[in-house]
């Protein structure tokens, strides 16, 4: 019994409200990965496995969209074909979104 392994990569960008990031899954396994589910939150993301099922290394990317600042847990799987699982999490930290212009209150009064 060989337990497959998984790594999650989270998009380069800082995470910002309302803008797609990707989440990319990789696992690998001695014999063949047949699953790799992805959840944010407790919500499942739907993908299929872009490349590899069946075969020792498969990749899923998924698509995250943060609706509000807050932490957000991403829970990756990954089955292979004996039944063995893994599971890895990462924290997606989006921030309050302070890009808003200073005002000069004081401009032109001298």
């Amino acid at each position: 019994m060989i337990n497959p392994s998984i790594t999650i990569t989270l998009g380069e960008d800082e995470p910002t409200i309302g803008v797609a990031m990707p989440i990319t899954i990789v696992a690998t396994d001695n014999v063949a990965i047949t699953n790799i589910t992805c959840t944010v939150n407790s919500k499942k993301k739907r993908a299929q496995m872009s490349t590899g099922k069946g075969t020792p290394i498969a990749t899923s990317t998924y698509t995250f969209t943060p609706e509000e600042a807050g932490d957000y847990t991403v829970i990756a799987t990954a089955t292979d074909k004996a039944g063995n699982s893994i599971e890895a999490s990462e924290v997606i930290t989006v921030a309050e979104d302070n890009d808003t212009e200073a005002i000069n209150f004081n401009a032109g009064l001298e």
